[in-house]
């Protein structure tokens, strides 16, 4: 059942991403926009959906975690890694080696995604760094997917690797989906307005 939630989730954010790549096309073919617009429209697009953090089963959104990293969405009450997104399972807080509470606990001490190995205690600055870290990365994936996308064979040209330069930079202290409604042409940020939808457990 998780890998198949897992898996209408990814298809429906690829289809998403299918149907607004359409328009965005469309209006390059029209001359509604330049090329390198197209590609930052698409990027933003892309960066709404998958800036944000989610639970890996019912993909309800939340906000972050504080202490311990064994997260259980408060929607579906699925335990889960928020640092590789490895679902672990549902149950209460007990010791029982099949709950996933328990399993969640086991597999935070090996994640490889971990920024503490060995732990699963984070302080709020090292669970900041681990977003900000991920947001990075994120960034730069999209760029790069981008860029080849409309270049086949090819990578992100100079344009897209600033566009990505200037997002990463304005991380600092900036709330990602307002920075992301005042680069794009559009107000939405794709952020849910109902945060917190996950919680950590020690």
């Amino acid at each position: 059942a998780h890998k198949e939630a897992m898996a209408r989730r990814k298809e429906s954010a690829a289809m998403g991403t299918r149907l607004k790549s359409a328009e965005i096309e469309l209006a390059l073919l029209r001359g509604e926009l330049s090329a390198a617009r197209a590609r930052r429209e698409l990027v933003l697009h892309r960066l709404r959906g998958e800036l944000v953090t989610r639970c890996p089963v019912c993909a309800s959104p939340y906000d972050s975690f504080s202490g311990c990293a064994a997260v259980k969405c408060t929607l579906c009450g699925e335990y889960f890694c928020p640092f590789c997104e490895t679902p672990c399972g549902e149950g209460d807080e007990t010791d029982q080696p099949t709950s996933g509470y328990s399993i969640c606990h086991a597999h935070l001490q090996h994640c490889t995604r971990n920024p503490k190995p060995g732990h699963y205690f984070l302080s709020t600055q090292e669970v900041d760094a681990f977003y900000a870290c991920r947001q990075r990365e994120v960034i730069q994936r999209v760029i790069t997917e981008v860029g080849a996308g409309s270049e086949p064979g090819g990578g992100a040209d100079e344009d897209l690797i600033t566009f990505g330069a200037t997002l990463v930079s304005s991380l600092q202290g900036q709330d990602m989906s307002l920075l992301l409604g005042e680069l794009g042409t559009d107000s939405g940020s794709g952020v849910d307005p109902h945060p917190g939808s996950a919680s950590g457990k020690g």
